[in-house]
């Protein structure tokens, strides 16, 4: 007699989140300056953040990168950039062992001046 077993399993994303905090991302005279807030899901760390800005016009875009503590990272500011709009997001990098899950912020567009 052979019983075969057959399981549907599901994979599940881990639940890490990461927003900006108030008053972020905000443009200044040829800076984007932002903080924000992270949440993690059970057994998953985070250990790094990466701001970065791309003009809405096309072109190079720029990045600051940062440390995450407590919940919190930033604040962080991309420096030296051209007058114009750029699409801005945050992006954390959670592990939980060997995995490794990279979570970005909600887009948002901020005007630099000069």
């Amino acid at each position: 007699m052979v019983l075969l077993l057959l399981c549907a399993c599901e994979a599940r994303a881990a639940d890490n989140t990461v927003s900006w905090g108030t008053g972020s991302p905000a443009g200044g005279v040829h800076k984007i300056t932002a903080s924000g807030t992270y949440t993690t899901a059970d057994g998953w760390r985070a250990f790094g953040v990466v701001l970065t800005a791309v003009p809405t016009g096309g072109g190079l875009s720029a990045s600051a990168g940062g440390a995450t503590a407590n919940g919190m990272w930033g604040p962080l500011a991309i420096n030296d950039l051209p007058a114009g709009q750029y699409t801005v997001f945050a992006t954390i990098s959670f592990r939980m062992g060997d995995q490794m899950q990279q979570i970005a912020s909600p887009t948002a567009i901020v005007t630099v001046s000069n």
